[in-house]
């Protein structure tokens, strides 16, 4: 029986070249390792937060749970909005336009008062929360201070992620890629 001793070795190279990067994944797995284009930009909230409708500037409603399934993207502008502040909310729309056919997907809400020279206001798929509404909105969305604050609200109205002032829209792009489709 010399001949099974080298059967046996290829096997167990074999059986261990296979079970090797099954075993590397487990170990990276229970050390919480994500590989980094598997996450998302932004802070998930858990649970998510339900919002109550809320008013436009115009009077009528803002439904947060839409049955057109639409994605909204949540705005909190700070009182006193630096040029870089202004910059990024003319980024805005050219952001929701980057979503190619799936812009019509996602609605734009800005909660507090807009700086005058903003062109904003007039651009579709944006929408003017009345004032006071920020008072409705729950605490895990902070006031703006610096800069733009933004959140995403899912299509059953629930604030599903938050994003940090001074937030990256390229990565914030990628977040909404994955999820308007």
């Amino acid at each position: 029986m010399p001949p099974a001793k080298p059967n046996r070795r290829l096997l167990l190279i074999i059986v261990l070249s296979f079970a090797a990067p099954l075993l590397v994944a487990l170990g990276l797995h229970w050390q919480g390792w994500i590989p980094l284009g598997r996450k998302n930009y932004g802070e998930l909230l858990a649970p998510p937060l339900p919002l109550t409708d809320a008013a436009l500037a115009d009077g009528s409603v803002f439904h947060w749970r839409t049955p057109a399934w639409y994605w909204t993207l949540l705005v909190r502008v700070p009182g006193d909005c630096s040029q870089a502040c202004r910059a990024h909310l003319r980024l805005l729309p050219n952001l929701r336009q980057s979503l190619d056919r799936n812009a019509p997907k996602l609605r734009i809400a800005i909660v507090d008062a807009l700086p005058a020279d903003t062109p904003l206001a007039r651009t579709h798929g944006v929408y003017l929360l009345a004032p006071g509404t920020a008072t409705q909105l729950p605490s895990a969305l902070p006031t703006a201070v610096t800069d733009i604050a933004l959140a995403v609200v899912d299509p059953n109205g629930y604030l599903i992620l938050r994003y940090p002032e001074n937030a990256n829209l390229s990565r914030l792009r990628t977040d909404l890629l994955r999820l308007v489709k």
